[in-house]
């Protein structure tokens, strides 16, 4: 069987129309500094270079050739830090699309390690847990104790991210700075790649 060449534009850093404009759920950040910025900075210093050297020498031959050296140099910065700043804004874009398309019809989730580290953790998760979010580690034991699980639920749901096992258990959470008890149904599934990691999430 013959493998199709992969194709291009598949990467959210192949896409730099991708987080140019600010979009419905989508707000560009605004960095220090600019790249307009950087270009007004970069003139004032050829500027100031240029009349100096011009002022000490009194050689306009010498003059132009690092007006050109440093003008050139500085083109290139300039349009390296655009395309840095192009692929930072689509690949923001494309997690937050991703970071939303995970939780379509789950109310929160977060993606956890084997031994139970957890690396990435949604805004919904962040509204419904406050006391594990002020918590200096971010791990499933911690995790368990701040929700005060039962030990049969929190040696279960701790053995399903360390086993990459695929189900599924329901547990009563501690909902909100209120603390409001309810059931909710958490659903492990591992992730393939890159292996190691496992996609919790509840409703």
């Amino acid at each position: 069987m013959t493998l199709l060449p992969m194709p291009k534009n598949v990467r959210a850093s192949d896409r730099l129309d991708l987080g140019h404009q600010e979009e419905d759920g989508f707000v560009v950040r605004k960095r220090f500094p600019s790249v307009r910025k950087m270009a007004q900075l970069c003139l004032s210093g050829l500027i100031i270079v240029l009349g100096v050297t011009v002022l000490l020498r009194n050689d306009t031959l010498i003059g132009s050739l690092i007006c050109i050296s440093v003008g050139s140099v500085m083109l290139y910065l300039g349009r390296t830090l655009e395309k840095q700043q192009n692929v930072i804004n689509a690949t923001e874009f494309m997690n937050a699309v991703f970071s939303s398309a995970l939780c379509k019809g789950y109310r929160f989730c977060f993606i956890a390690r084997a031994n139970g580290n957890i690396i990435y953790l949604d805004r919904g998760f962040q509204e419904l847990f406050p006391d594990f979010m002020s918590q200096s580690e971010r791990e499933l034991s911690v995790f368990c104790e701040t929700q005060q699980l039962r030990p049969d639920v929190a040696a279960k749901l701790t053995e399903l991210v360390r086993t990459h096992a695929e189900a599924s258990l329901e547990m009563t959470a501690l909902i909100g700075s209120n603390r409001v008890v309810q059931i909710l149904t958490i659903t492990c599934e591992p992730i393939t790649r890159p292996k190691g990691y496992v996609l919790v999430r509840g409703k």
